[in-house]
């Protein structure tokens, strides 16, 4: 049974958009405007910079008065892009101020296909029975229809409130709006109380302290990669008849068909990534009370090669493609979220941790597994372990002496306070944690 407790969140709502010719036509002058005010700010940006002055960002209301188009605009968005602007450049300036690199910003351009807009939605109306009474109320467009056949109820109570909405258009051309809603908190109960620790891996998604792969990932894998190997064949074609043909017309025409196509096939991969992980999450927190991963710096990951290549180098080669594809990021994202919703502990190790060099029986560190070929660790005690298998088992004893053992210092906080926990405070130069975590161990 569902439990609602009288506290607020913010929950996002994706609304698939089915608009008439008329309403394209509305939707795409207005994502027209709001690059072409973007444009005017970094304009006037880039000009501060060469004259060396302060900025003198145009407003909304000053430039509607020169120009009539944008009396199509509602100037709620215009003003919230402003503010949004002005913002990153205070929190770029603060960065250059100490030392880290921060580029200038860039003009927008029509062919980014990151067109997006703010926009001051309040109302939706939702009839699951009757299409054309569901719709959403856009300000300077009307009522606009979805085709979402079901929504969550939490989101149709008269206690959620809409803050505000995001209008974008896809790479296929499908407009989308994306919903800011204040609703309830709402805790479920779980259905077993295991503790379980989980290590990444490229091939497997990760191996947990039972010794298990993520389970149906091999299949998924399989679906992605087909579907990868189609989207090179698209893009070599592409590439050909924008080198090799003259008749421009035509091959814009047949160029714009291909890209179309190819984008689709990247949106199925991203559904089918983002479904599994979302249903694979969920199921780690309906079973489990504490949940323990490693935290990782996936940049430095995404340099080396990837484990389809044979030549890998000691660091484990270039698997740059390979660590995004796992999108492991946004799986740590659905971990957090739902260990809240069922009350689960969530321990993020720091990425100096060494989970792959401790041996997870007598706890002796073995330097030699830094080196990423190494799939098997030997130890003294007799203990011979897959690598990835006890990295696992270290990650859940860690969890098991944070959470357990009520550790506040390194919490930060009371335990009745969390319902997730992150640890970001282990390294190297911290003697006194590592010398306690052996003696757990």
């Amino acid at each position: 049974m569902d439990k609602i407790i009288s506290e607020r969140t913010y929950r996002g709502l994706v609304l698939t958009l089915n608009p008439t010719s008329s309403d394209k036509i509305k939707l795409s002058k207005s994502l027209d405007i709001s690059r072409w005010f973007k444009n005017k700010l970094i304009e006037e940006y880039l000009n501060c910079i060469k004259e060396d002055r302060m900025p003198n960002y145009p407003s909304f209301p000053e430039l509607r008065e020169k120009h009539e188009f944008l009396k199509d605009m509602e100037s709620w968005a215009c003003s919230a892009i402003r503010l949004n602007f002005v913002q990153t450049n205070k929190i770029n300036r603060n960065k250059r101020l100490k030392g880290q690199p921060v580029g200038l910003r860039r003009f927008k351009c029509k062919k980014d296909h990151n067109d997006s807009y703010p926009s001051s939605i309040t109302n939706i109306s939702y009839n699951p029975d009757d299409a054309s009474k569901s719709y959403v109320k856009i300000p300077k467009i009307g009522k606009v229809r979805f085709l979402n056949k079901y929504i969550e109820p939490i989101f149709l109570k008269d206690s959620s409130k809409i803050k505000y909405g995001t209008i974008r258009r896809t790479k296929t051309g499908v407009y989308k709006v994306s919903l800011l809603v204040e609703v309830d908190k709402v805790y479920e109960e779980r259905v077993d109380n295991g503790h379980i620790g989980l290590d990444f891996s490229l091939k497997d998604l990760f191996v947990d302290s039972f010794g298990a792969k993520a389970p149906k990932f091999s299949t998924k894998r399989s679906k992605m990669e087909s579907l990868q190997k189609k989207i090179n064949s698209l893009n070599e074609t592409i590439s050909k008849m924008r080198t090799k043909s003259k008749k421009k017309f035509r091959t814009s025409v047949k160029v714009h068909r291909i890209t179309m196509k190819r984008n689709k096939l990247y949106e199925t991969i991203h559904n089918i990534q983002k479904d599994y992980l979302n249903k694979l999450s969920r199921e780690l927190c309906l079973h489990n009370e504490l949940i323990v991963v490693e935290n990782l710096d996936l940049k430095e990951m995404s340099r080396h090669t990837s484990y389809l290549d044979a030549k890998t180098s000691t660091k484990g080669g270039n698997h740059g493609k390979s660590v995004s594809l796992l999108q492991w990021n946004y799986f740590l994202k659905k971990l957090e979220e739902n260990s809240e919703k069922f009350g689960c502990h969530f321990v993020l190790a720091d990425k100096y941790y060494p989970s792959s060099q401790i041996c997870c029986k007598c706890g002796k560190i073995h330097s030699e597994m830094k080196d990423v070929t190494k799939r098997t660790l030997e130890c003294g005690c007799g203990n011979i372990i897959d690598r990835d298998y006890n990295s696992a088992l270290n990650l859940l004893n860690f969890g098991e002496t944070v959470v357990y053992n009520k550790s506040h210092q390194t919490l930060g906080k009371d335990l009745s306070e969390y319902k997730t926990f992150k640890h970001l405070d282990f390294c190297a130069t911290h003697k006194s944690q590592m010398s306690e975590l052996q003696s757990n161990i």
